[in-house]
C-alpha cells in the first residue's frame, strides 16, 4: 500500500511541476523586478500606424510616388508595447520621423501612404473589423 501511495505522490508532484508557469518555476536570485519584452510580432497586426485618432495597417503595396499629393504628417511616436498603443502618431513598427502622405483621389479615411525611404512609399489602410 505504500508503494502505491509513493508512487501517487510522485505522479501528483510530476504532474504539478509539469503544469506550473515556467516564469513561476524560475527564481530572481538578483532580486530586481523581471521585465518582459514584448515585440512586435506577438501582436493581431505587424504594422500598425495610428494616425489621426484612426488605426491604419500597413501592407506591402507600393504606392507610386506620382500618387503621392501632400506630407499630413509624421510618426511621432513608437513603442513594440501593446498597452502604449492610445498614443496619436503612433507606431509599433515605423520608426519617429517616418513620413505619412494623403494619396492622390482617395481620402485619408481609407488609406494613407507611408514613406518608407526616400521616394518609397507603401500602402496603410483602415483597419477593418
Amino acid at each position: 500500500m505504500t508503494v502505491k501511495r509513493l508512487i501517487g505522490t510522485l505522479f501528483a508532484l510530476l504532474l504539478i511541476s509539469g503544469c506550473a508557469h515556467p516564469s513561476l518555476a524560475q527564481v530572481d536570485k538578483t532580486n530586481e523586478p523581471e521585465v518582459v519584452q514584448v515585440s512586435s510580432q506577438s501582436w493581431s497586426f505587424d504594422k500598425i500606424i495610428i494616425f489621426n485618432k484612426t488605426i491604419y495597417l500597413g501592407t506591402e503595396i507600393k504606392v507610386a510616388s506620382t500618387d503621392i499629393k501632400e506630407s499630413i504628417g509624421e510618426i511621432k511616436a513608437y513603442s513594440d508595447k501593446e498597452s502604449e498603443t492610445s498614443k496619436d502618431d503612433f507606431s509599433n513598427h515605423y520608426p519617429v520621423g517616418t513620413k505619412i502622405f494623403k494619396i492622390k483621389d482617395q481620402s485619408i479615411q481609407t488609406a494613407i501612404a507611408v514613406e518608407i525611404n526616400k521616394d518609397n512609399f507603401i500602402l496603410a489602410q483602415i483597419e477593418k473589423e
